[in-house]
């Protein structure tokens, strides 16, 4: 089976200082980088159906809510001309990176 592929990564650290996601004893924001935060994307399609494309996102952040995810799938959807259901976000979970969702803040 074959299959089309793309792939990305883009780095999303945010300027500092920063609140970090979880951790609630955590008393201060972040004021240096270990790593930088990326976004890594995946775009998969069949070649048999190469209008029905599916793209993958992975963030290195806690957890993105809608108020945040659903911005992005569109604005992903509308640059890749898919349907925003095909786009399809997803996080690493990490306790070092910035709060996405509300009420996650350290």
């Amino acid at each position: 089976m074959k299959v089309l592929a793309g792939a990305a990564v883009e780095v999303i650290t945010p300027k500092l200082p920063v609140r970090l996601a979880g951790y609630s004893a955590r008393m201060h924001a972040a004021e240096e980088v270990a790593d930088e935060l990326t976004v890594r994307a995946l775009w998969l399609a069949d070649p048999d159906h190469p209008d029905e494309p599916v793209c993958l996102l992975v963030f290195d952040v806690l957890a993105l809510d809608r108020s945040w995810s659903r911005p992005i799938r569109e604005a992903v959807a509308a640059e890749l001309g898919i349907s925003v259901e095909r786009v399809m976000p997803s996080c690493i979970h990490t306790h070092g990176g910035p709060s996405c969702q509300p009420g996650t803040a350290a």
